[in-house]
């Protein structure tokens, strides 16, 4: 065989790690890709570049909500689990002011049209039990699935296709089939 195939990466690049390289490709990839983006819609780069540190935060960090849950109560690790709850503050605190703003008085029952708010049914509590399933079957959630398809993991690409096709099916209107076992509404 050729020294050449055999060398590790060749000449300027001799000793730097196979994945340093890796990743300065992907990062020239990426800054390759968003140049276009951003010539045909100024806000799509900066999207891209929030997505992609994201994807980076959830890989590095191993954020996995059905993890956070595992490890809290098999290794009594509560890291993620705190993670998971200071989001939960931050994102609650913004949506209450977010919807404060959308609507100033909430007394009278009065949503705006664009909150899109449906009366809780059977269809929803058979929906969040088939998720959690789905997610013990995946060994994780939907955000653990996403870093570990990116790395390479084909059984998470698996469970992301059963993603999409769930959230296919989910995006059609209840209504039409009707909801026999209603439960009670909290919102009117």
């Amino acid at each position: 065989m050729p020294a050449a195939l055999t060398a590790p990466l060749g000449g300027a690049l001799r000793g730097v790690p196979r994945q340093y390289v890796a990743a300065m490709a992907v990062l020239v990839a990426a800054v390759a890709l968003a140049v276009p983006m951003a010539r045909q819609e100024g806000i799509l780069a900066a999207l891209w570049a929030l997505g992609l540190a994201a994807g980076f935060t959830l890989q590095r960090s191993r954020f996995c909500f059905a993890s956070a849950f595992r490890d809290l109560f098999l290794f009594g690790s509560a890291r993620i689990m705190k993670a998971i709850l200071l989001g939960l503050g931050v994102a609650t605190t913004g949506f209450a002011a977010i919807m404060h703003a959308a609507v100033p008085f909430p007394g009278f029952g009065a949503l705006p049209p664009e909150a899109h708010v449906l009366p809780v049914g059977i269809s929803t509590v058979l929906g969040g039990l088939l998720f959690g399933y789905g997610m013990v079957l995946s060994g994780g959630c939907v955000s653990g699935s996403l870093y570990r398809a990116a790395e390479g993991y084909v059984a998470s690409w698996v469970s992301l296709a059963g993603v999409v096709v769930g959230a296919t099916f989910g995006a059609i209107p209840l209504t039409s089939l009707g909801d026999a076992w209603p439960i009670p509404s909290i919102f009117g």
